[in-house]
């Protein structure tokens, strides 16, 4: 009884864009923000708030839907920022002290701008390879 009223049980969705008979939505599962492409008539009770538009969706569709974008999660390849990297990069730009940074406070963001930039190829070549779900 409690799984036939978890499958016709209506989740509210953000409705992206129309792309013929069928909508992109976006929703939360588990916590986290997704995206997928449903048809059209599987929206009900749409309403606005302000420029946005919402309707309910029976969560059996939802999870037919065709997922859209890259699956970031499959990333492997990332490697994880650490004590030492943060520390190694701060003294390489002459940050040894609190001193240091009241000094010249600009450097920690080129210390994090330049170890994020080294995940940005990682994730670039990621979104290459065909991992991709749905454009």
């Amino acid at each position: 009884m409690e799984e036939e009223k978890s499958s016709t049980a209506k989740e509210t969705v953000k409705i992206i864009r129309q792309i013929g008979k069928s909508v992109l939505i976006e929703y939360r599962q588990d916590g986290k923000l997704r995206r997928c492409t449903i048809p059209a008539n599987k929206v009900v009770d749409q309403h606005k708030e302000g420029n946005i538009l919402f309707g309910d969706v029976n969560s059996k569709t939802i999870a037919m839907g065709v997922p859209y974008g890259v699956d970031w999660e499959r990333m492997s390849d990332i490697p994880q920022l650490t004590a030492d990297m943060i520390a190694d990069a701060l003294h390489e730009s002459g940050i040894w002290t609190v001193d240091d940074i009241q000094k010249n406070p600009i450097v920690i963001q080129q210390v994090v701008l330049s170890l994020t930039g080294r995940l940005t190829s990682k994730i670039v070549r990621h979104a290459h390879k065909k991992e991709v779900l749905h454009e």
